[in-house]
């Protein structure tokens, strides 16, 4: 929840606007997903039987869906716009796809797969799908682009921001129209790179505040380690272990909040800060709370088992 410190009116005029926003959303929920766009009493509504995926994984983490919506809308979103080998696409073959001849099926705006739309569906995907959630990143990585399309030299070890769908004359490969020629250039665009490190942290459910970290990972396999050089954690098993470090800039005094899965989370009994063995603290919601400080060359280390 956003608050504005010293200013109790603004707090309360933000989450007014934001239950507004909320009510506003729900009522364009057409009983599968939510409508795109209004674009006038001429034009009418866009996504009203076509399935546009930008709106989508916010209507979700803004807390407007009910969790029965959530798992409506994921299943609308599986079925429509995950049809390829590759992650979801930008909206569904429906009336909106076809409606006009300037761009070609399956391509940028009209039906194309879109790395930074897809990483706030994972986002959203995480805490009620794992198992779908970690699918849709592994399949918007540049390793499933090339396993996918071994013939096209590009989206192997760089990409472009948008790849063409099943749909296109050319699956796979960069957009080539008349006023957007991809393929003359189709690499080094960040969100090829960059949206799979964002939203891998959605998988482990990374959330910073101000006394430290909140982690509350997903991902459903057995074993794995993310690094980076302010916050890793791994997983290993049998049996299970979990370990991870913290290592802000600036020394101090923090406190992790973990969230793990009921029964590993019930399984766990011993836990470890910097190399001593700690009294483990959970919470009312099955959270175990780690405390400990780091030095400016020694990260906080923690590791739970």
């Amino acid at each position: 929840m956003l608050e504005y410190a010293g200013d109790s009116s603004l707090a309360h005029k933000a989450r007014t606007a934001a239950d507004l926003h909320r009510k506003a959303t729900q009522a364009q929920w057409n009983g599968r997903w939510f409508r795109r766009a209004w674009l006038g009493p001429k034009l009418g509504w866009l996504g009203e039987s076509t399935l546009w995926i930008e709106p989508q994984p916010w209507a979700i983490l803004s807390g407007t869906t009910s969790d029965a919506q959530s798992r409506t809308l994921l299943h609308s979103i599986d079925s429509l716009l995950r049809r390829g080998p590759l992650g979801a696409t930008q909206m569904s073959d429906g009336p909106d796809m076809r409606s006009t001849g300037s761009t070609s099926l399956g391509t940028l705006e009209f039906g194309a797969v879109w790395p930074s739309l897809n990483q706030t569906l994972v986002w959203a995907m995480a805490p009620i799908d794992p198992v779908m959630a970690w699918e849709e990143w592994k399949r918007n990585t540049l390793a499933c682009h090339a396993a996918s399309y071994p013939n096209i030299w590009y989206g192997v070890w760089s990409g472009n921001d948008s790849w063409n769908s099943p749909l296109s004359r050319n699956p796979g490969g960069a957009a080539n129209e008349p006023y957007f020629r991809g393929t003359d250039f189709p690499v080094l665009n960040l969100h090829s790179h960059a949206c799979s490190l964002y939203s891998v942290t959605k998988l482990l459910g990374i959330e910073f505040t101000p006394t430290g970290m909140k982690l509350r990972p997903t991902i459903p396999i057995s074993s794995y380690r993310f690094s980076s050089p302010l916050v890793g954690i791994a997983r290993s098993s049998p049996p299970i272990k979990y370990e991870g470090w913290y290592s802000p800039s600036c020394p101090g005094q923090w406190t992790i909040e973990l969230s793990l899965p009921v029964d590993e989370g019930m399984s766990v009994s011993s836990l470890e800060v910097n190399g001593q063995r700690v009294p483990l603290q959970r919470q009312a919601n099955g959270s175990i709370l780690i405390h400990g400080d780091n030095a400016s060359t020694q990260p906080l280390h923690w590791s739970l088992a």
